[in-house]
C-alpha cells in the first residue's frame, strides 16, 4: 500500500479525487470480488502524531482517509456503461480509532465516471465498502459480483477542436525571465532594463515585448482551456516619442501573482497557489514584429449616474505547511498545539466604518494513544 496522488484519467467527469494505487481489470465480464481485510494501518500526520486508517488488500484512500475499492475497465469510444453490486457478502465491523472520524452510508456506496487514458475510454467504479445500518452498527464488504453492462452511448464522442501553435514564440529572439509575487502595476526603466538584458545602451522601442500567461494555478479538470504557448501582454510604453528606449524612458505593465480572488455566491474567495509563490513574464528583445502597446480610449461624455466613494478590499493569510495525511492538496498552515492563541495583522488604509467579514477554516484532528 502507497499513499500518493491518482493520476490515471483524464477528461470526461471523473468526480473523485483519490489516492494511492488502483486495481485494473482488463476483461469485461463481470466476476466475483473478495475484500481481505488486514489490519489497521498507521499514517504519519507530523512528527508527534499519526492516525489509524482501515485497511484491505488492493486499498486506495480518498482525501478524508475513507478507504475505497476501485474496478478500472476498457470501454469502446462510442459506449456509456452502468455497474451495480449483486450477491454482496459482509460482516460485522467494530468501531475503532480508524472508523470514529468518519462517516458512512446506510448502503454500500458506488460511484461510476470515465475518462480517457493514452486514448482508450476506461470506466471507473469506486466502491466505499463499509455501511452504517439505521441502528448504528457498521459492517464491512468482503466480497460481492459487479454487474457490469455498456451501451451505445446517445451522444457522439467529443473530439477537441483546439488547432494549437506549431511553433514556440520563444524559438526565435532574446528571451529574458522575471518574477513578480502580488498583482500590480510594474514599472521597468532603462536601468532595469539594462540589467535584466545586460545592454546599457539605446534599444528601439518596438523591439521590447512582453509575454506572459497570468494564468495562476491552472486548473485540474484538462478539458478546461489553457494556452498552449506564451501570450503576449499589452504594455504602456513611454519613451519620448523618439522610438529610443534610453535614459528616462520606461514602460509599464500589469501583471498577476501566482494567487487569486474569485467572485462566488458568497463573496470573493482566496485561491492559494501550492505550487509557486510567484509568477514569471518574459521580456522579449527582437525586430521585425508588431509590439503590442496598451491602447487609448475614449472617455465617456455621458453623465454619471453614480460617485463611488468606497470599495470592498481584502487581506488573506494562507500558508501551505501542515498535510495532515503527507498527499493531496489540501493543506493547512499555523498549528494550535502548545501554543493556543496567535495574533494576526492586517493592514487596511482609509478604513471606513462599515462591517467587516472574517472567514477562517480550520481542522480538527485527535489522536487515540495506545498502552500497548
Amino acid at each position: 500500500m502507497k499513499l500518493g496522488t491518482l493520476g490515471l484519467l483524464l477528461g470526461l467527469c471523473l468526480n473523485v479525487t483519490l489516492f494511492a494505487q488502483s486495481r485494473r481489470e482488463q476483461s469485461l465480464p463481470a466476476r466475483d470480488y473478495e475484500l481481505t481485510w488486514q489490519s489497521n494501518v498507521k499514517q504519519a500526520i507530523n512528527e508527534n502524531e499519526s492516525i489509524e486508517l482501515l485497511n484491505f488488500d488492493n486499498v486506495t484512500y480518498l482525501d478524508d482517509g475513507t478507504p475505497v475499492f476501485i474496478i478500472q475497465k476498457n470501454i469502446k469510444q462510442n459506449e456509456s456503461f452502468s455497474a451495480s453490486l449483486s450477491n454482496v457478502h459482509w460482516e460485522p465491523l467494530s468501531s475503532n480509532q480508524a472508523t470514529n472520524r468518519l462517516s458512512f452510508n446506510d448502503q454500500f456506496k458506488i460511484e461510476l465516471s470515465e475518462g480517457i487514458q493514452r486514448g482508450q475510454k476506461i470506466a471507473t467504479i469506486v466502491i466505499t465498502p463499509i455501511r452504517q445500518t439505521s441502528s448504528g452498527n457498521l459492517e464491512r464488504l468482503t466480497g460481492f459480483d459487479l454487474d457490469f453492462d455498456t451501451s451505445p452511448s446517445n451522444s457522439p464522442t467529443k473530439r477537441s477542436n483546439r488547432s494549437f501553435a506549431t511553433s514556440s514564440v520563444m524559438a526565435s529572439g532574446q528571451w529574458y525571465k522575471i518574477g513578480v509575487t502580488t498583482t500590480g502595476l510594474y514599472k521597468v526603466d532603462k536601468n532595469l532594463l539594462a540589467s535584466i538584458i545586460g545592454n546599457s545602451g539605446s534599444v528601439p522601442s518596438n523591439d521590447i515585448h512582453l509575454y506572459g500567461n497570468s494564468a495562476g494555478l491552472l486548473p485540474t479538470n484538462n478539458s478546461i482551456y489553457r494556452p498552449d504557448d506564451l501570450l503576449e501582454n499589452a504594455i504602456q510604453m513611454n519613451d519620448g516619442g523618439d522610438g529610443l528606449f534610453d535614459n528616462n524612458d520606461y514602460f509599464v505593465f500589469y501583471a498577476k501573482g501566482s494567487d487569486d480572488l474569485v467572485l462566488g455566491q458568497n463573496g470573493f474567495a482566496h485561491v492559494n497557489n501550492m505550487y509557486s509563490d510567484t509568477s514569471y513574464y518574459y521580456i522579449n528583445v527582437e525586430s521585425g514584429k508588431t509590439p503590442k502597446r496598451v491602447q487609448p480610449q475614449n472617455s465617456d461624455a455621458g453623465t454619471p449616474t453614480h460617485q463611488i466613494t468606497s470599495f470592498n478590499d481584502y487581506r488573506y493569510i494562507e500558508k501551505d505547511e501542515i498535510n495532515m495525511i503527507k498527499s493531496g492538496a489540501d493543506w493547512y498552515g499555523d498549528e494550535f498545539d502548545v501554543e493556543t492563541s496567535k495574533s494576526y495583522s492586517f493592514n487596511f488604509p482609509n478604513i471606513t466604518n462599515d462591517s467587516i467579514l472574517i472567514e477562517a477554516q480550520v481542522l480538527a484532528a485527535h489522536c487515540y494513544l495506545s498502552s500497548s
